[in-house]
């Protein structure tokens, strides 16, 4: 058998499957109303690039997970990469009437997907290497990466707002006081 590295190397199979599976419905249920030959055309448009173009993304997302500072990646994955994805998807889909509904969904599940794309394949997950899980092992880890997804993003937003919110910030902020500063409140004495 031939060594299929390269193979592996540009393409991630399994980023391809679940791309495919996703991005697809969103394409056919935004273009259902205007009937079932044209949602299944709109699907099969989109099933036909995607699988390609999502299993490279995919690659170059294994490619880059643990590049430092981690931003950078993160910029590539849920910027960069969506950027070209959807660049191509518009010319795949123009002809498509219900094209900014189903484009503006397809843009912010990008984004979403992307960074919890990383996030998995960080942690081992929809890697594809010859010593890889399956796909059905790395989908069972699924609530697990989601729930700690989640939890990561709140932290780091908490993080984003304690560094916003300075002390002297506090001080001038309190919203817990009424507008007009200490009218009504105790001020020790002061009038």
């Amino acid at each position: 058998m031939q060594d299929s590295s390269g193979v592996r190397r540009w393409w991630n199979w399994k980023s391809a499957v679940i791309s495919a599976a996703m991005r697809g419905p969103i394409f056919f249920f935004a273009t259902l109303s205007l009937g079932l030959r044209a949602a299944a055309i709109a699907l099969l448009l989109d099933a036909s690039f995607r699988t390609v173009l999502a299993g490279f993304m995919g690659a170059l997302t294994q490619a880059v997970r643990y590049i430092q500072p981690t931003w950078i990646p993160a910029l590539i994955v849920v910027v960069g990469m969506p950027v070209v994805n959807h660049t191509i998807e518009y010319f795949v889909h123009r002809h498509n009437m219900k094209l900014g509904l189903a484009m503006g969904i397809s843009i912010g599940f990008s984004m979403i997907s992307g960074a919890f794309e990383l996030f998995a394949m960080r942690r081992g997950t929809l890697v594809v290497t010859e010593h890889s899980q399956s796909l059905g092992h790395d989908i069972l880890r699924f609530p697990k990466l989601v729930a700690d997804f989640v939890m990561t993003a709140v932290r780091a937003l908490l993080r984003i707002e304690h560094t916003l919110v300075t002390p002297e910030s506090r001080d001038r902020v309190d919203p817990s006081r009424p507008p007009g500063g200490n009218v009504g409140r105790d001020t020790g004495g002061e009038s």
